[in-house]
């Protein structure tokens, strides 16, 4: 394992490549500019499958608090996306969210056999203004996420995915 502290107070411990313990008292500092997103853990089964997770991975909750808290989330996408679109519904054009929170997958366990806690880093940037074509907002949300992940001391690296957030947020109404 991996502990750092840097001059904003902001503290982890990485453990091959992934963040097992995260306190911050900087967090202006450590985002960039971004804000935080604190958002539950649990999700509605429609909202995992309009960003394409398959609700068949999932723990869905027995006596879950409201409907739309049925299932647990398989990663940070789904309730950063929702935080997207109420945001943007609320008129913002442009702004970045992250979150440093857990997801669950069913037959994922812990040395205990308990489910496991998957520590994740999320962040998404959005900016509803035209564009040239350019590949401004990658270059902005890669701005963003470098720099979240050399605070916390994450070594990382960027790859290409072929999914389109866009789709996804186009589906939450």
């Amino acid at each position: 394992p991996v502990a750092g502290e840097d001059a904003s107070g902001a503290t982890g411990v990485v453990e091959n490549g992934v963040v097992k313990f995260y306190v911050a008292t900087g967090k202006a500092e450590l985002a960039a500019g971004a804000n935080e997103a604190l958002t539950y853990s649990f999700v509605h089964g429609d909202l995992l499958a309009k960003v394409g997770q398959d609700t068949k991975h999932a723990f869905k909750l027995k006596n879950a608090l409201s409907p739309d808290l049925q299932y647990y989330r398989l990663s940070l996408v789904p309730s950063l996306v929702d935080r997207v679109h109420a945001n943007v519904k609320a008129g913002y054009d442009e702004f970045a969210l992250f979150e440093l929170g857990k997801a669950h997958m069913l037959h994922m366990t812990d040395h205990d056999g308990l489910p496991a806690e998957l520590q994740r880093i999320g962040l998404v940037y959005t900016n509803n203004k035209p564009t040239d074509g350019s590949g401004g907002a990658y270059y902005q949300a890669r701005t963003y996420a470098t720099h979240l992940l050399d605070k916390l001391g994450v070594d990382y690296s960027i790859e290409a995915i072929d999914f389109e957030l866009t789709h996804a947020t186009d589906q939450i109404e």
